[in-house]
């Protein structure tokens, strides 16, 4: 009977079919109104762009308020005459015997019509008249210095304490190029004793006035220029003295310096 014997491998292929094939279907579920779709197999939703916003501009930010600097308190400056007591003497160059001179070569100094005047030709060197007294310990002296013409380096100005043989002194010296210092002179040796300062109030064209001034109290040396304090130095090597004016020239040119209205003020006791 080999029909059925055919037909009965044919029914055999066919459930083997049918048994392979029924893994497939199952892997696939289908989705029913009362069967969602599981959630690893829903699409994944589509992400919204979120717009940031957007800054605003300060056009003119505010500054902050800037803190003022302290002012400077400026000091007054001291005048050269403050606590000083009587007139010891005005002196307006009147009388040439109360004044030492001392001249050099090529130099010329002359006392007339109410002022002292240092004549220098283009010698280098150190022309200077002081008075005979009295000798004073401290005081005060203010006189007008009026150089015509002098070269940048040449000095004048003026001596304090002036003593003694070799005539020991500090020097107040101002050159022409608008400088000032300080000298202290002691056996005919100078030794700088204050630097030299430049200051507005210093001359520097010619012809020129100026106002200068000094104050010896003790060991305190204190110099000005039209009541501007320059310099403030303390020495104690020379005590007492008289006043002295000089002139040094140093630049080989021609200088012409005068002198005028000297006062002097005591602040000790005088001394003959």
């Amino acid at each position: 009977m080999p029909p059925v014997r055919g037909l009965h491998l044919l029914l055999i292929l066919g459930s083997l079919l049918l048994s392979g094939c029924a893994p497939l279907v199952s892997s696939f579920p289908t989705a029913t109104p009362d069967q969602p779709i599981p959630a690893e197999t829903q699409p994944a939703p589509v992400p919204t762009a979120t717009i940031s916003p957007t800054p605003t501009i300060e056009w003119f930010p505010a500054t902050p308020s800037p803190t003022p600097l302290p002012t400077a308190v400026k000091s007054p400056t001291p005048d050269p005459l403050a606590g000083a007591g009587e007139l010891v003497y005005r002196d307006d160059f009147s009388d040439p015997s109360q004044w030492v001179i001392y001249q050099i070569v090529g130099s010329n100094i002359t006392i007339l019509n109410q002022d002292i005047t240092f004549d220098l030709d283009e010698n280098s060197g150190l022309a200077y008249a002081f008075r005979s007294g009295p000798l004073l310990t401290d005081y005060s002296a203010r006189i007008s210095a009026s150089p015509s013409y002098c070269g940048e380096e040449d000095e004048y100005g003026l001596m304090v304490r002036v003593t003694g043989v070799r005539r020991d002194h500090y020097r107040f010296a101002v050159t022409c190029d608008g400088r000032a210092g300080v000298f202290r002179v002691v056996n005919e040796v100078a030794v700088q004793i204050a630097d030299w300062v430049r200051h507005p109030v210093l001359a520097r064209s010619f012809p020129s006035t100026s106002q200068l001034a000094l104050r010896v109290e003790g060991r305190d040396l204190q110099f000005f220029v039209n009541d501007q304090l320059l310099i403030s130095v303390q020495d104690a090597v020379i005590s007492r003295g008289t006043v002295g004016l000089f002139v040094r020239a140093v630049s080989g040119e021609p200088v012409l310096v005068s002198f005028s209205e000297l006062q002097v003020y005591a602040i000790g006791t005088a001394e003959d």
